[in-house]
């Protein structure tokens, strides 16, 4: 259920007689702080030609989805986007990448203007009318993550840059400390390049240690033949290790995800130099949670349809999904030939979105991101309507794929990047040192069968 709310102020089986078919039942695992924190979405436009439309906001409860269109917000996501909210589902921090705002949308003290570089210019406009920061052009190219025992949360950012006027890289992260102890929030360590090795453009992804308090960090490098895993603890973020693997080719636009339950790694994505663009990859790697390292590579090169391709996987962690332009793909992560199982479970349907004065464009199928609900949402490309994959822990078509499900005010093909933070400890491994537990809190919903009132599809 979803409802959807403008809003110009500045916050945001076999069925018999009387049985019930229990399709999915997600297990939610709470840990100290851990419970709500992906509950708030922020996305939205940077503008259209000469007019604004405003940010988006998705904010999940126990029952529903809230969407809230903010036309008032002179600030957009251009790709880059992250947030993180309290135990409670109320919404902390956000970042474009080049500001850091709380909970009510304002700039925070030292969050006006943050990795500052090059590109930071590019992406604020300013005029008669407006002053716009419309954040940063690179897909998971930010990360707010909570500081492990710690009253702040840090943000990390890659630095991107131009060598020549051509070929874009990453020379490292930015690192930005923010105090949420008390409002109001402020920036205390700003804009600090803690990292300077060449990485790949945005792709930044994290993924909970197993001893259920700290966090591995990965960024692919600029040739993708090695990964930097860094570590975030009480004592900071450093650089752990670095993962070679076997791949090679430039940097690239695309997602990174951990599944759910923090054994598998998946990257997908399409070099972004004009020559090679349609040479698009598929990574996926068995991860350790304990040491943070990777096995079992499994790779696979397909045409690209376009350079913003995404993924995301089920809550169960079984199934992956992947998306190029007009095809949507599935994958079984729990079998032995994982590449084997891909099936082709969409094709877009050509849906037009309009988005202004005789400005029309096809929806595709490229970033996504599994929400609280156990759904899968996507942008539909540089459209106003959002795919959404109703039942990801089913096989093949009985994933229900919902093409252009929702509508916003404007995406500009950006998702909100965050982590699974209520990933727990791994119980009886050798990083489970802390004493913490696993409590896991039954969440459910429900929705009738149209066809028969009888059967009731739990989520």
């Amino acid at each position: 259920m979803s409802e959807i709310k403008n809003n110009s102020k500045r916050y945001p089986g076999n069925p018999s007689r009387f049985s019930l078919t229990f399709y999915t039942l997600l297990l939610w695992s709470c840990i100290c702080y851990s419970q709500k924190e992906d509950y708030n979405w922020i996305f939205g436009t940077y503008g259209r030609g000469e007019w604004w439309t405003g940010v988006n906001t998705f904010q999940f409860t126990d029952s529903s989805l809230l969407i809230t269109r903010l036309p008032d917000l002179i600030h957009g996501h251009y790709t880059a986007a992250s947030a993180i909210s309290d135990a409670q589902g109320q919404l902390v921090l956000s970042t474009n990448g080049m500001q850091i705002r709380n909970g009510q949308m304002d700039t925070i003290d030292g969050g006006g203007r943050v990795n500052y570089n090059q590109f930071w210019e590019k992406f604020h406009f300013t005029n008669e009318q407006f002053d716009i920061t419309v954040g940063l052009n690179l897909p998971q190219g930010t990360l707010l993550l909570k500081w492990p025992d710690k009253d702040s949360v840090i943000s990390l950012t890659s630095n991107w840059l131009n060598i020549d006027g051509v070929t874009d890289y990453c020379r490292g992260l930015f690192l930005n400390v923010i105090d949420t102890k008390n409002e109001p929030y402020r920036v205390v360590v700003k804009d600090h390049h803690f990292f300077t090795d060449s990485l790949s453009v945005g792709t930044l992804q994290a993924c909970r240690h197993a001893n259920g308090r700290d966090w591995w960090v990965v960024a692919p490098g600029y040739y993708h033949n090695k990964f930097y895993v860094f570590l975030l603890d009480p004592s900071g973020i450093r650089l752990h290790h670095t993962e070679w693997v076997d791949r090679y080719y430039e940097h690239a636009v695309g997602q990174a995800w951990f599944s759910p339950d923090g054994t598998k790694y998946v990257l997908i994505d399409v070099p972004a130099r004009i020559e090679i663009l349609y040479q698009g990859h598929l990574t996926i790697l068995d991860f350790d949670r304990n040491s943070g390292t990777f096995n079992k590579l499994r790779k696979e090169d397909f045409f690209g349809l376009t350079n913003a391709v995404g993924c995301a996987i089920s809550y169960d962690s079984r199934y992956l999904y992947t998306g190029n332009a007009t095809d949507l793909h599935q994958y079984d992560l729990k079998a032995d030939n994982i590449l084997a199982t891909k099936k082709l479970i969409a094709k877009s349907d050509g849906f037009l979105s309009v988005y202004g004065p005789n400005a029309t464009k096809e929806n595709d199928f490229s970033f996504f991101q599994l929400a609280p609900d156990g759904k899968i949402y996507g942008p539909g490309g540089l459209t106003l309507h959002m795919h959404r994959i109703d039942y990801p822990d089913e096989a093949g078509s009985a994933a229900q794929v919902s093409q252009h499900a929702i509508e916003t005010s404007d995406n500009n093909n950006t998702i909100t990047n965050m982590p699974n933070y209520r990933l727990g400890p791994l119980d009886g491994s050798p990083a489970d040192t802390l004493g913490l537990d696993n409590h896991p809190v039954a969440k459910f919903r429900f929705e009738a069968d149209t066809a028969n009132h009888l059967r009731v599809r739990f989520t």
